[in-house]
């Protein structure tokens, strides 16, 4: 006697359900036809009244999702523009703080280029300053050899001075 599955769209617009063909033979060849047609009047009017319950439910319904789905639908633009807002800002401050940023890094290169130039005129110097110290330390040096060779023919001049002094006093003497 069921011939498929019953689903909620079908019940909803089909209620009630209507009787396979076989069986509505099978009771109409039961029945008397006068019983039948005043069934039927009495279960349309049933059937009407049921179905118009059920198509002013439907309309209600409908009425009730338009409203939500008109509601969310403003609830969401209005989120999707606080969004917006949001980005907006967002993206300005990213901006900025990226300019800012490049012009920090464009003043630390200039200054580390400074400095690196700076540090490496005075290695330059100190290099300069090193070869200079070194050429001065080996004149003192020679002038140290030299001083000492002088200084130990000062002295043997100053012996022999001595020696002749004492000569010429001895011979004074003499004379």
């Amino acid at each position: 006697m069921i011939e498929k599955e019953a689903s909620a769209k079908e019940y909803m617009y089909n209620y009630p359900p209507k009787p396979s063909e076989g069986l509505t033979l099978e009771v109409a060849a039961d029945t008397d036809k006068k019983g039948a047609k005043a069934e039927n009047s009495v279960a349309d009017k049933e059937q009407g009244k049921i179905k118009k319950q059920y198509e002013d439910l439907i309309a209600s319904n409908q009425k009730n999702f338009d409203a939500t789905l008109k509601k969310t639908m403003i609830e969401s633009s209005q989120e999707v523009e606080e969004l917006t807002t949001m980005f907006s800002r967002a993206s300005k401050t990213l901006i900025s703080t990226t300019i800012a940023h490049r012009e920090l890094q464009k003043k630390f290169d200039a200054y580390f280029q400074q400095s690196d130039t700076y540090t490496k005129e005075c290695e330059l110097k100190i290099s300069h300053l090193e070869i200079e110290v070194k050429n001065v330390k080996n004149d003192y040096a020679t002038f140290d050899v030299r001083f000492k060779e002088k200084e130990a023919i000062c002295d043997q001049l100053e012996k022999t001075k001595i020696e002749q002094e004492v000569e010429l006093n001895d011979l004074r003497k003499v004379s």
